[in-house]
């Protein structure tokens, strides 16, 4: 009987520590889906990882999406002539339209955790808001070529406003778009070339992966 009970205790013991030690686990290695902690130059990544596959020379890229898509239109591609020729895929075209906003819906999240850092510290995160917005201009000159018209300027605030009445952006015009894009890096191009970066900044950007060839 005694020796029932000490191997009761025991496994009780063994699963009360492993209990703690999983607490600990826990705290050490947060869930990164679950983390509630956001931060400038990680929503960066996030912006990055989001525009992967229509950025790298993935096979979706190049052969489903780019080159059955336009490579028509733009004479790279030969085809048997027939009443559907020009017709699009919209699957691929609804493919590259909603991947571009979640890309943009992570920047607006981005900018408002950069506009709520205080001031003093700004100037430490300054650069990853120039790359994403370079990173971005690269698509969104991508979706005005292929699309024309596009919501860009009122688009993806939902997730920070929580306001579903103004959350159906106007389209913006092409031309001012392209206008705001050759504005917009001609200012980035002075600052990459002229601003210096702290050493946090530039330790943070040394750990950047922002690609990896799968």
């Amino acid at each position: 009987m005694k020796k029932i009970i000490s191997t009761i205790c025991f496994i009780m013991l063994l699963l009360g520590f492993n209990g703690c030690s999983d607490d600990k686990f826990g705290e050490l290695y947060p869930d990164p889906p679950k983390t509630p902690v956001v931060s400038v130059e990680k929503l960066m990544t996030g912006v990055f990882e989001l525009g992967n596959l229509y950025t790298m020379p993935w096979y979706w890229r190049y052969f489903t999406y780019e080159t059955s898509q336009m490579g028509r239109y733009a004479q790279t591609l030969g085809w048997i002539n027939n009443p559907a020729m020009y017709e699009s895929n919209e699957n691929y075209n609804n493919d590259r339209w909603t991947q571009f906003y979640k890309m943009l819906i992570q920047m607006r999240l981005q900018e408002d955790t950069y506009d709520k850092l205080p001031e003093a510290v700004k100037p430490d995160y300054e650069v990853f808001m120039v790359l994403t917005k370079i990173f971005m201009y690269d698509h969104l000159q991508q979706i005005v070529d292929a699309f024309g018209d596009a919501p860009y300027k009122e688009a993806g605030y939902l997730g920070i406003t929580q306001d579903i009445q103004s959350s159906k952006p106007a389209f913006d015009k092409a031309e001012d778009l392209y206008a705001m894009m050759l504005e917009d890096l001609k200012k980035f191009n002075t600052y990459l070339a002229e601003t210096a970066q702290s050493s946090l900044t530039t330790k943070m950007l040394a750990k950047k992966r922002l690609y990896q060839w799968r």
